[in-house]
């Protein structure tokens, strides 16, 4: 409608409609001038300069300052920005720093911003006070001076993945931020109070420059990043130490990626879901400006999805994951399949060579770690190829590697290896680099026997490191296994140090020589001093002899391809469960199907079996190897 329409209406001319508007209709007649303003009032006439005027009034922009830069907050502000331009608003979008706000102020002015949203880490107290008449809206739960408080995603986010940690059983829950907010800690706190348990703390991305032990606690058994960033950096960081993950912390982390694509290893995550959230919060804000949005209720379980993933699980139980220190041969096994064992002047053709990380020391130490020990190695590898094989090996099985050193005189110890097709071996061993372990160096490393619950020592290492080693823990108090390999005498004054002497049948023989019985043999060791005596068997499975039982228990009924692990399986399997509390009986039982399991498959490190497999015989171990009532 315009004046000509009113004019055309009311009867008279365009002039005399434009005198009434603009209170200029001292000569019109009164009648004329009710007339004229009935048909305004009618059809809420307004007069074009006015609108231009209000429209300058409303600039349809509303201002946001941030200083949070991380791909959540660019989810955020692309949904946000889409949903305001469904009600004709635009943002203006700037970095906040708190000395510059005569600049943003002038900034915001300039464009006539009706609103600022501040998504700052901390309260916009300063801007609140160069804004004076601009309403300002900052997302918190909790009242403040300095802005219009709005619904934090992050900081529910954060309280319900805490809760569904708590629900896992963690109650010592460490936080990461890469960001520095105040904002998402509060939901974590909240969570944690409401549980009535302990503060806990938040800390700064930074710390992942420093190895864990400088700022992740004995006692926390979970970590909630702020972001996918920093969870990924958190997960190498950990790994790279050894930390394994879930089994020894759980990782999660708040964020909008429903499939994390570039990580190896999936995480849980608190899923955001950005649209749905910026429709809330824009519709608050127009409302408030008297823009009549469409309401948007929240809904938490539509705003927010806990992910399970394989980053998650229960805390250890108590009592797994015992220290335990191995003390060790380190080699590169050389593998060769062959139809029978090479006889004297016999030529044969190997019809498969494998290689793989190998020695006692270090088949042990992984074949416990992945049975949930915390597992430390000590031992001696050359600089060469091999040692960087094995020690990326160590590394993924999660051994502590800081005691295992390295010397360049000499090449890394080689195991060549003869394999049949009924499993049977035959083995040649070049000791390299393992031969230059000396009482020097395992003294030097006495600081990582600290708190171990057993030592794991095999003797293909030089005597004064055997006898070191043996010192130190008898000093420590801590109970050694020993496997006598590649050695025809144990010293008399070493035997009363040994908890677990754990020869095969042919290296009893050899250190016990003559017609006795194996239960004679194993009495010999005992009557020196020995507690414990297991003779190792292979298909008759092992005998236990000690002051007081005198026990054959059989081996796992399984087709053996490559025999030569299945010792050391074994020993890092029996040590593992005792350290657990299981009876010697039950843990023999672990043992056996742990070795039975490893020589299943060709090479011993990449057949040492997972705990998860292990457990799955579980039922069938304790109905075979019970402890026999007296």
């Amino acid at each position: 409608m315009n004046i000509r329409d009113i004019a055309e209406m009311a009867g008279v001319s365009p002039a005399t409609v434009s005198k009434v508007i603009h209170h200029k209709d001292k000569g019109i007649r009164d009648s004329t001038r009710q007339k004229v303003l009935a048909i305004i009032e009618k059809y809420q006439y307004r007069p074009y300069q006015e609108i231009l005027q209000e429209h300058a009034r409303q600039s349809r922009i509303v201002g946001i300052v941030t200083d949070i830069d991380n791909t959540d907050s660019m989810c955020f502000l692309s949904a946000l920005t889409k949903e305001f331009a469904k009600s004709g608003y635009a943002l203006l979008v700037l970095p906040y720093a708190s000395d510059a706000q005569a600049y943003l102020m002038d900034t915001i002015k300039q464009q006539h911003a009706e609103a600022i949203l501040a998504l700052t880490k901390d309260p916009p107290r300063s801007l609140t006070a160069a804004a004076s008449s601009l309403p300002i809206f900052w997302p918190t739960s909790k009242k403040s001076p300095a802005a219009i408080p709005l619904p934090s995603i992050k900081e529910e986010a954060a309280y319900h993945m805490i809760n569904y940690l708590l629900s896992l059983g963690h109650r010592h829950i460490l936080g990461i931020s890469k960001d520095g907010s105040r904002l998402w800690p509060k939901g974590y706190e909240r969570a944690l109070q409401e549980a009535q348990l302990p503060a806990g703390k938040v800390l700064d991305a930074e710390v992942l420059d420093a190895p864990p032990s400088f700022w992740l606690p004995k006692e926390c058994t979970a970590i909630l990043c702020s972001d996918w960033e920093t969870a990924a950096l958190t997960q190498e960081e950990l790994r790279s130490h050894g930390v394994r993950i879930p089994q020894d912390v759980s990782l999660a982390c708040l964020g909008s990626k429903e499939d994390p694509g570039d990580f190896s290893s999936r995480i849980t995550t608190a899923w955001i879901n950005w649209p749905l959230y910026a429709a809330e919060i824009s519709s608050q804000i127009l409302n408030r400006l008297d823009a009549h949005a469409k309401a948007t209720p929240p809904d938490d379980d539509l705003r927010i999805k806990i992910l399970p993933r394989g980053s998650t699980q229960p805390p250890p139980q108590k009592g797994m994951g015992q220290k335990l220190i191995v003390v060790g041969g380190i080699n590169m096994d050389c593998n060769l399949f062959l139809p029978h064992l090479p006889v004297t002047g016999e030529n044969l053709t190997a019809e498969k060579i494998m290689q793989s990380p190998g020695g006692k020391g270090a088949n042990q130490a992984v074949g416990a770690a992945r049975l949930g020990a915390e597992t430390y190695l000590i031992g001696m590898m050359g600089k060469d190829a091999a040692a960087q094989t094995i020690f990326r090996e160590l590394q993924k099985n999660h051994v502590h590697r800081a005691g295992v050193l390295s010397d360049a005189s000499r090449d890394t110890g080689t195991a060549y290896i003869n394999i049949t097709s009924k499993g049977e071996s035959s083995i040649v061993i070049y000791p390299g680099a393992n031969g230059l372990l000396s009482r020097k160096h395992i003294t030097a490393q006495e600081k990582y026997f600290a708190d171990a619950h057993y030592c794991l020592l095999s003797t293909e290492i030089p005597m004064p490191a055997i006898e070191e080693t043996l010192r130190i823990c008898r000093h420590r108090h801590i109970p050694v296994f020993v496997k006598p390999a590649n050695i025809h005498h144990l010293p008399a004054a070493l035997l009363p140090q040994i908890a677990y002497l754990l020869p095969s049948r042919r290296e009893i023989e050899v250190l016990c020589p003559g017609s006795s019985s194996l239960e004679e043999k194993a009495r010999y060791f005992l009557q020196s001093g020995v507690k414990n005596v297991i003779i190792t068997l292979g298909a008759d499975g092992c005998l236990l002899c000690n002051q007081e039982i005198q026990q054959y228990f059989p081996a796992m009924d399984i087709q053996a391809v490559d025999t030569t692990g299945g010792a050391d399986a074994f020993i890092s399997a029996l040590a593992v469960y005792l350290s657990e509390g299981l009876p010697i009986e039950t843990a023999i039982g672990f043992g056996t199907y742990s070795a039975g399991l490893c020589i299943a498959g060709p090479g011993v490190q990449p057949s040492l079996p997972q705990r998860s497999l292990l457990e799955s015989y579980r039922e069938e171990i304790q109905m075979r190897f019970v402890k026999k009532e007296e």
